[in-house]
């Protein structure tokens, strides 16, 4: 699935990323699952996958809020959101993830257009199989994660916010 942002989207949504990011530092949280890079940038990315996602399965989001610790999902009650700049990039799932929760790969390679990949539950995408812990991809030392293939993903006509 597939969706076109206007100018105005992305407008409003770097805006969203720079709020996250300055929030984050004014309270000294730092970025997560051992990220180095630019805070701003990986916010906006996130903001702008969780928006696509929102729009697409037309679920409540949230874009900013001080008590994000009350926030168990990214958009609607269930539903985590995961992106990536790479036109082939896979979905990245952390330990301490919920099983239960259904996590959506959103690649925004070709902005404005992004593009909807597919969904898995956390449970299935913590297969021992799918760890990657920097062995092989020395761009995860200090960042594993599991390394769900998109190309197992489900379809996201089968995704259900439940």
């Amino acid at each position: 699935m597939k969706y076109t942002l206007t100018d105005r989207q992305l407008e409003i949504l770097k805006t969203f990323g720079l709020k996250r990011q300055e929030f984050n530092s004014k309270i000294n949280k730092p970025d997560a699952h051992g990220f180095k890079g630019n805070g701003i940038k990986i916010h906006t990315q996130g903001v702008t996958s969780e928006f696509v996602v929102s729009k697409l399965l037309n679920l409540k989001w949230i874009p900013f809020s001080e008590n994000y610790e009350k926030i168990k999902a990214d958009v609607g009650t269930n539903t985590q959101v995961r992106s990536t700049n790479h036109r082939y990039g896979n979905l990245l799932v952390h330990d301490k993830d919920d099983d239960e929760q259904g996590f959506v790969l959103v690649r925004l390679h070709n902005l404005p257009e992004c593009e909807m990949v597919g969904w898995v539950y956390g449970k299935t995408a913590k297969d021992k199989k799918y760890w990657e812990d920097g062995t092989n991809r020395p761009s995860f030392k200090g960042r594993a994660c599991y390394m769900y293939p998109a190309n197992l993903l489900n379809p996201m006509d089968t995704y259900r916010d439940e």
